[in-house]
């Protein structure tokens, strides 16, 4: 039911950079892009923290939203497109359905009938399957199909899909059939409990807003059929329909920030910024020939979902992950991927839940050999780890004055 994707949606790129005499520390956020692709973009374009020193705490935040050409995708018209299973019942006098009446294939597809309570003339057989009823006593039901759908049959105003019967005459018992509901193919709703004839079904009733599965039972009473009646025949199930229901799973990856490095210039200045990618064996490398990877900012960024209380469930997103994590190096994907469990984010534009909030809090380092004395209990307090090794985690002398650099990357893992 779900498509798999990996697709890098966009990159926030996060910049740190040391400035000489009272300025210890210039942070801010370049090369920001924000890129529409299967449904989603993040805003702002761009995000400054300022001038900041060591061992200060800046949060910023920036959202990621559903697009509105992904909200306002059209709501088209499908009908059932698989057989997910079939057993047919009997003839009132307990005689096989005859074989033109017993393909359920022709429930697939567009409709026959004319969608009348009679058809005068009907469709010819063939067009049609014939349920059957189970006897004794038609105890406890007729016979059962259950149809998929290739696309969502979506909760719209009004019914949602209908099932089309085939009756001919102008006279005749009522046919009917109950008519259950199901996103997964295992997991069934009654959405109508006895149904006659053409049924106009409106899935809000039940638990679900919206499905790819639809079991259609007979359930009619056989006392009034004549004895070769074979229970309500089934032409097609035809409803709303979107490629997309809404729903899309993603998580914020760290990478390294590549930049084109200005020649002999110290502290090194970049005339642009760009990507990284993975070589086979997951280490991280620039896209575009001659540009470099920036000092890693990624290991002093944490990252939380604002929690909204107007959002349901207000669980969807993860917990987050703290600064001073990551290390020790190398930061491969294996790295970024670590933190998949903990920042990742649902967006759902049926509950709705169409954007979250994320705040990106820096934590800004401090140089080997010229850290305050608390600067061990500030990396114990803000990772939460009174056991972490905070020596890790003071930078390199030699890179002072260099601009560092993380790309904050949201990709999308599911769609639906």
């Amino acid at each position: 039911m779900k498509k798999k994707l990996t697709v890098a949606i966009s990159a926030l790129g996060v910049g740190l950079i040391s400035l000489p005499l009272l300025v210890a520390f210039e942070a801010h956020v370049i090369n920001v892009t924000a890129q529409i692709a299967n449904g989603i973009l993040t805003v702002p374009t761009e995000i400054t923290y300022g001038t900041v020193f060591p061992q200060e705490k800046i949060d910023k935040t920036f959202q990621i939203l559903l697009s509105e050409s992904f909200l306002e995708e059209p709501v088209g018209e499908q009908c059932a497109s698989s057989v997910e299973s079939f057993s047919q019942g009997v003839r009132k006098n307990g005689t096989p359905v005859l074989a033109n009446r017993s393909n359920p294939t022709a429930a697939l597809g567009s409709p026959q009938t004319s969608g009348t309570p009679f058809d005068n003339p009907g469709p010819p057989a063939g067009s049609f399957v014939s349920l059957g009823f189970t006897l004794p006593n038609n105890s406890p039901n007729g016979g059962t199909i259950t149809l998929g759908f290739t696309n969502f049959v979506v909760d719209v105003a009004g019914p949602d899909f209908t099932v089309y019967e085939v009756t001919g005459g102008t006279v005749y018992p009522e046919e009917r059939v109950r008519v259950e509901v199901s996103q997964d193919g295992i997991t069934f709703e009654t959405a109508v409990a006895s149904g006659l004839r053409d049924v106009a079904v409106d899935i809000s009733g039940t638990s679900f807003d919206w499905i790819k599965f639809v079991r259609i039972t007979d359930v009619s009473n056989i006392v009034p059929f004549e004895s070769e009646a074979d229970a309500y025949d089934l032409d097609a199930v035809c409803g709303t329909s979107r490629e997309h229901v809404g729903i899309v799973d993603y998580v914020i990856r760290q990478k390294p920030k590549c930049g084109l490095p200005v020649p002999e210039t110290s502290p090194v200045e970049y005339s642009e910024f760009g990507q990284v990618t993975e070589d086979v064996d997951g280490n991280f490398v620039c896209v575009d020939d001659g540009f470099v990877q920036l000092p890693l900012l990624c290991p002093y960024l944490s990252k939380h979902e604002v929690e909204n209380p107007e959002e349901t469930p207000s669980d969807n997103d993860g917990p987050g992950i703290n600064a001073f994590h990551g290390l020790p190096l190398p930061w491969t994907l294996a790295t970024a991927e670590s933190t998949d469990s903990l920042v990742y984010g649902v967006l759902d534009a049926l509950l709705p839940d169409e954007d979250d909030t994320w705040v990106v809090d820096l934590r800004v380092p401090c140089f080997a050999g010229s850290c305050a004395q608390d600067w061990a209990d500030f990396v114990r307090t803000e990772s939460g780890n009174p056991d972490i090794d905070t020596e890790l985690y003071t930078a390199d002398p030699a890179l002072e004055h260099e601009i560092f650099g993380c790309d904050l990357w949201v990709e999308v893992t599911d769609i639906e």
